[in-house]
């Protein structure tokens, strides 16, 4: 599970609308990261989205992670 840090902040600032618009773009960004087409991606609350990465083991999670949070911070 991925949690968007200070986007609530975000939101409250710009509004909702802007804040959809970059969530969208998260999403994107997060399905953009090489991801294998039997892995899946869904926002599951607020701020929160789920990455599923099927017959994966930890190490291989871990790579993935790092690339999304690599990928969100720049």
């Amino acid at each position: 599970m991925l949690d968007i840090d200070y986007f609530k902040k975000y939101n409250d600032t710009y509004g909702h609308v802007k804040g959809d618009t970059v969530l969208a773009k998260i999403a994107q960004a997060i399905k953009n990261s090489n991801l294998r087409p039997k892995d899946y991606v869904a926002r599951c609350g607020g701020e929160e989205f789920i990455v599923i990465l099927p017959k994966t083991h930890v190490s291989g999670s871990v790579v993935v992670v790092k690339r999304i949070i690599e990928i969100l911070e720049s």
